[in-house]
């Protein structure tokens, strides 16, 4: 039996050995600040509920490439819809900061050739010059064996239909939808960029970023 909140709580001390925290969420201090992220540029104007999705895209010769920032129950659906039988594995048990947080990818290849996606050269990179690729299957296993979880390879099987890992290739007129996974976000950032620096439609070779930013939530 896959036990989520066990494997992400594992995680979590793995992170707050390494000096991580979670800043998106809650600044330090006496009174929290409560913050949200966006797509697009940072803006100094709070922002209240409801809040806009946090969505991106880029259309290149034929090709559109769609990046979402997801809020945790957005990513518990995703996977939910992607893998009915796969639990939610990035989730946090009650009162835990998360200690992951996903993009959904939607590739509509609407070229004429197919399309290379490698996930390993995904970066994050925020305005502070912080950068980070996203986690793999080897991260998630590695884990998994940490936690004690059963079958870590039925773990790493089912996350492969959620989540972007290795090259992945897009046939010419479909459509592929997954995520990409990053640890903790930095403590102290205005925006960030997701990246992609190697996507190959046919033989030639792109580079693509889509930025967003975190925004002050009105009280």
């Amino acid at each position: 039996m896959i036990r989520p909140a066990a494997f992400a709580c594992v995680v979590s001390v793995v992170l707050v050995l390494a000096g991580a925290a979670d800043p998106a969420v809650v600044d330090a201090g006496s009174a929290p600040k409560t913050y949200r992220i966006l797509a697009g540029p940072w803006s100094k104007q709070p922002i209240a509920a409801p809040f806009p999705p946090a969505v991106t895209r880029t259309h290149l010769a034929g090709l559109t490439v769609t990046v979402e920032f997801l809020e945790p129950a957005a990513r518990a659906a995703f996977v939910s819809a992607a893998a009915p039988d796969q639990d939610d594995l990035f989730t946090t048990g009650p009162g835990r900061p998360e200690t992951y947080h996903a993009f959904r990818v939607r590739i509509e290849n609407g070229a004429g050739e197919d399309v290379t996606l490698q996930a390993g050269n995904i970066l994050l990179v925020t305005d502070r010059g912080e950068q980070q690729y996203p986690i793999d299957m080897t991260d998630l296993y590695r884990l998994a064996l940490h936690a004690r979880l059963d079958d870590p390879d039925r773990i790493v099987r089912g996350v492969t239909r959620v989540m972007f890992d290795s090259s992945t290739q897009v046939r010419a007129r479909e459509t592929m939808e997954r995520l990409i996974v990053f640890r903790t976000l930095p403590e102290k950032w205005k925006e960030m960029r997701v990246v992609f620096s190697f996507l190959q439609i046919g033989a030639d070779t792109h580079s693509l970023s889509f930025l967003f930013h975190r925004r002050l939530v009105a009280r």
